[in-house]
């Protein structure tokens, strides 16, 4: 299936490793112009290189900023405009998050999450939806994650930023109707990346499980991560998720928020 991604422009924020390395390299694999971004320059090109060069030499830009600053926003902006001329394709992967309770989330760490989680990506966004709407066609996708419809007590300021995100598309696909601009969010379910080994082993051991990790997956998806597909999510299926969403054949799709998550916690629209 031709996804007709052929030369645009993508960003995809927090893509040095994980769901947006995984991101980033599908879109590269379908002829894409993408930017790699990370914090830390350094770590941006290294993993620009290696997609670049599992596709074949593919050239892929890399780019870093702190997107909870708001110069750190303009800097990977700028960046774009520089290096692939602009952005056709948002994707805002970028976040983070701790394991802690409510006793230890106070209010500077829920404030904390907030601009990582949220106003990072509202500062982007801004910025890409005046081309966009001059050329009457772009895609703007929130990777966000299935804790915001099932948050568990770790991790609370976390989960109600991922909320945060998924309201934030219902009303942006509002802002832009009638523009060719869709804006949809991915809610992935466990999905196995080094970070979410090791929350699996922390889990693992605070549950006397030990920490082999074939192990502890054993028990989780026989318990509280159990789902119809019977896995732990892989990183290429939220990217091939998210492909299909920036795709030209997904202009229907619209404010929707897809979860990845092997039908976990699956429920009736």
């Amino acid at each position: 299936m031709n996804l007709g991604l052929e030369a645009k422009r993508v960003l995809v924020t927090g893509s040095t490793r994980g769901i947006g390395r995984s991101i980033a390299a599908g879109f590269v694999g379908e002829g894409a112009r993408v930017a790699v971004h990370g914090r830390r320059q350094e770590t941006a090109r290294s993993v620009a290189r290696e997609v670049s060069q599992e596709a074949g030499g593919t050239p892929v830009a890399a780019l870093s900023g702190d997107l909870s600053q708001e110069d750190g926003v303009e800097q990977v902006f700028q960046g774009c405009l520089e290096q692939l001329g602009g952005i056709d394709v948002l994707v805002n992967n970028a976040g983070a998050y701790e394991v802690c309770g409510w006793k230890e989330a106070d209010g500077e760490r829920w404030m904390d999450s907030y601009a990582v989680n949220v106003v990072s990506r509202v500062r982007l966004i801004r910025r890409v939806l005046d081309s966009m709407r001059r050329q009457q066609w772009g895609r703007i996708i929130q990777i966000a994650s299935i804790s915001a419809a099932v948050a568990p007590p770790v991790f609370p300021d976390y989960a109600a930023a991922k909320a945060a995100s998924v309201n934030m598309t219902v009303s942006l696909m509002q802002e832009l109707a009638g523009s060719g601009i869709t804006a949809n969010t991915i809610s992935p379910g466990p999905v196995e990346t080094e970070t979410w080994k090791t929350f699996a082993i922390q889990i693992g051991k605070g549950q006397g499980w030990g920490d082999d990790l074939e192990e502890i997956k054993e028990k989780l998806l026989s318990g509280w991560m159990s789902n119809p597909c019977g896995r732990i999510g892989r990183p290429q299926d939220v990217a091939d998720a998210c492909l299909f969403l920036a795709s030209q054949r997904s202009a229907y799709i619209n404010g929707v928020n897809l979860p990845v998550t092997g039908g976990l916690a699956a429920r009736a629209i």
